[in-house]
């Protein structure tokens, strides 16, 4: 059996997270199997700490009904995972740069190693799912509850190793709150958003997480999306449900008048969702127990419902396996009793299935909080939502500007360049400082120095980090360059198209197929509704009655510098555009703000 570990980081750019530190080789691990060891393990957690240990692993969420005597009865005796599983160390290592590319993997451009998800498959039928809901939609007009959160799990296969799985997971999700522990037998990882408490000498902090919405496609978009969760009245009634319960829970072991909500309905970004939040906080003693702790504020109300205590009996009712980790805490605690805790949600237990250990079974837990006007088909969506950081990630990837330089005009459409690339670091939530790009830029500058035009790349990491290359603009395009229509269509869902990354795969695929095929400069693409949306490395304009008409943003295209230089100035506007007016146009055209417009026509096979 492997040396058990728990990794804590905070990945990207979150606003509070884990400390980054590796807990490795344990003096001893407290396990807990069954209800009636808990009292028992919560008591040698609090030994360890007297003795100057530190604590890091998990508590599950079944947990909470032995904790509780109403609700002792109805402790599930099954589970995949041990209720408490938390080792004890002497000490942790700090996780820099260095340790994360040991345990983690090498730098993320570089090859994986092999890993894929399978048979992936909903622990219950929809039809089930259905009934569930229409029964606490019972519930809640008798009044028992006034939200339940109800989940279920999701089981698939994996074939590879977690450490694989964790890298492309955490690169695609920069979240406060990642986890990786793996106790030997069984392996948790977690790519949680969410806070659920967190302990600094005497001040408490908890972060409860209700109301979601997908992001936007683009800034502006998103900022509307971020607007309409803020204001929507489903989403703060849930969240001011789930304040109220954690500030009656805080207050059993907060000193008196301490306990303070200093931020309510905030929303926050993350790659795929947008959630909001609310900030509660308290004063407790120095010393408090994990004893005391645990019986006041576990499991957090945001995902049990409220009241909590009906809310637990009515889940444990309804929810046909036990939850484990999953929304149960994660975390660590210092022997000066410091903690930070998160709520797992987007976490996965994961169980070799073969001798081999290369292909193990998982269980990624999803849910959503219901009320009074939930709709069941909303409601069943927004959890496969939840699970598609697992099933469709987005890629790792950095952002990329491509600017010209001369020496007679220098940066060209620079303001514009920046400024696109200010609003996609905002979106994605990279660090990015204009002035030192622009001093980047300005250095480079100064050891070009031939006539010739330049192609200047300029690459920001996630972490502000920015690169800048130069290199003679060499090629030009044949006498009679061609353009033809991709393979593919693109999904104008996806945000990636709107904004310029390294992660151009597709793109890359389908010109090179394209140039093989028919040698054209360009590929054009379609939507999934069969409307035109730009080039692979271009945009689109085709020339009617003197006018240049360009497929609008929404359908799907990056809004390129030369193309807002052109809609700015009147010479082009935008127009819904098909392949049949690629036939009819009095001209086409390709271009971008290194080569400008150049005049195309359509290549034979593709009329």
């Amino acid at each position: 059996m492997a040396t058990p570990f728990v990794l804590l980081e905070t990945i990207g750019n979150a606003r509070a997270g884990f400390p980054n530190r590796f807990y490795a080789a344990p003096r001893e691990v407290i396990v807990c199997t069954c209800q009636d060891e808990v009292s028992d393990a919560i008591a040698a957690m609090d030994s360890a700490l007297e003795a100057g240990c530190h604590l890091a692993g998990w508590i599950a969420y079944e947990v909470g009904y032995a904790l509780e005597p109403r609700l002792a009865p109805l402790a599930p005796r099954d589970g995949t995972a041990p209720l408490i599983w938390m080792g004890v160390f002497d000490g942790f290592e700090v996780v820099d740069g260095s340790l994360r590319n040991r345990l983690v993997g090498a730098p993320r451009h570089e090859a994986n190693a092999f890993m894929r998800v399978d048979s992936l498959e909903p622990g219950i039928t929809k039809a089930v799912y259905a009934d569930a809901l229409a029964r606490i939609h019972d519930y809640l007009v008798a009044g028992d509850v006034y939200q339940i959160n109800y989940t279920f799990p999701l089981r698939f296969r994996l074939e590879g190793t977690p450490g694989a799985l964790y890298r492309r997971l955490r690169d695609a999700q920069p979240v406060g709150f990642g986890a990786w522990i793996d106790t030997g037998e069984i392996t948790v990882l977690s790519l949680s958003p969410e806070l659920f408490m967190e302990k600094a000498g005497t001040s408490m902090t908890t972060r409860p997480m209700k109301g979601t919405m997908p992001r936007g496609r683009t800034p502006a978009e998103d900022d509307e999306a971020a607007r309409s969760l803020a204001t929507d009245p489903k989403s703060r009634a849930e969240n001011l449900m789930i304040v109220d319960l954690l500030r009656n829970d805080l207050s059993r072991i907060a000193k008196a008048g301490s306990v303070k909500v200093p931020e309510l309905f905030a929303v926050e970004r993350y790659r795929t969702l947008l959630q909001m939040t609310s900030t509660i906080t308290a004063q407790v003693d120095r010393d408090l127990s994990m004893a005391a702790l645990l019986r006041s504020l576990f499991p957090c109300g945001s995902v049990t419902g409220a009241p909590k205590i009906r809310a637990m009996e009515i889940i444990r009712e309804l929810e046909s396996a036990p939850r484990g980790p999953y929304t149960g805490a994660i975390g660590c605690i210092s022997p000066d009793r410091d903690f930070t805790f998160s709520v797992p949600i987007r976490t996965l237990t994961l169980q070799p299935e073969d001798p081999t250990g290369r292909v193990l079974r998982g269980t990624l837990g999803i849910g959503s909080g219901i009320v009074a006007d939930s709709e069941t088909a909303a409601e069943y969506e927004e959890c496969l939502l939840k699970g598609r950081f697992l099933t469709a990630p987005q890629p790792a990837f950095d952002l990329i500007e491509t600017l010209g330089w001369s020496k007679g005009e220098g940066y060209r459409f620079l303001d514009r360049h920046l400024a696109r690339l200010g609003a996609s670091a905002r979106f994605f939530g990279f660090t990015f400082d204009e002035n030192a790009v622009r001093a980047q830029l300005d250095h480079i500058a100064q050891s070009l120095t031939s006539e010739s035009l330049y192609r200047v790349r300029l690459v920001l990491a996630e972490s502000g980090a920015v690169t800048v290359s130069a290199a003679p603009m060499t090629d030009r395009p044949p006498e009679t360059p061609q353009v033809t229509l991709a393979r593919s269509p693109v999904d104008s869902a996806d945000p990636l198209l709107y904004h310029k990354t390294t992660a151009r795969q597709f793109y890359n695929r389908e010109l090179a197929a394209a140039r093989a095929s028919t040698g054209c400069i360009d590929v054009l693409f379609q939507n999934e509704r069969g409307a035109l949306t730009e080039g692979s490395f271009t945009n689109l304009f085709i020339e009617k009655s003197g006018q240049l008409l360009t497929p609008p943003v929404d359908a799907g295209l990056l809004p390129g510098v030369l193309r807002a230089e052109l809609i700015a100035t009147g010479r082009a506007v935008e127009a819904a555009l098909t392949p049949a007016d690629l036939e009819q146009a009095d001209g086409i055209y390709v271009g971008n703000a290194l080569r400008g417009l150049i005049e195309v026509s359509l290549a034979p096979s593709s009329r």
